[in-house]
């Protein structure tokens, strides 16, 4: 195989990868323990009310989940931008950076969000605190192992693919 097609099999993977984990924003990110309660990424990240009149607020907006999204994506436009680029090194370990950090910021997900008054009922019922009572749900978990998957392929791609 030679240069040129590693080269384009790596970038693929690493987009393939990071478009994954982006599209994990819109399956359940948060599940409340014990429950078959979730809530997507999308809930989690832009905030989530239910009612008309009276509007009970579940999520508010989190910056730092938001801040995941944007390094998956981030990371899929550069890996498509180094197809037209000759010394790509450094935009490598960029992308490496940008995916394994997002991966570790799926993991966190609980810890980011954050949740309001509407969910402090269910907390108590639950018996402690609120973030207690969330756990992760498939889409912070598959999201963040195809992020760290493709900071892995990134590097990869930085040491075995000669220029």
């Amino acid at each position: 195989m030679n240069k040129k097609t590693k080269k384009l099999l790596f970038i693929c993977c690493e987009v393939v990868l990071a478009v994954a984990a982006f599209v994990m924003l819109f399956l359940p990110a948060i599940g409340i323990k014990d429950t078959d309660t979730t809530y997507t990424g999308m809930n989690v990240t832009f905030g989530y009310s239910v009612g008309s009149l009276v509007k009970v607020e579940y999520f508010g907006f989190s910056f730092m989940n938001l801040l995941t999204y944007i390094f998956a994506v981030a990371a899929a436009v550069l890996a498509v931008l180094k197809l037209f680029m000759k010394d790509t090194k450094v935009l490598t370990l960029v992308i490496s950076a940008l995916l394994i950090v997002a991966g570790v910021f799926f993991f966190l997900t609980v810890s980011f969000s954050s949740p309001n008054a509407g969910l402090t009922s269910l907390a108590k019922s639950l018996g402690g605190n609120l973030k207690d009572g969330l756990t992760l749900a498939i889409g912070s978990i598959l999201g963040g192992v195809f992020a760290i998957l493709g900071g892995v392929v990134a590097c990869a791609d930085f040491f075995l693919v000669k220029e």
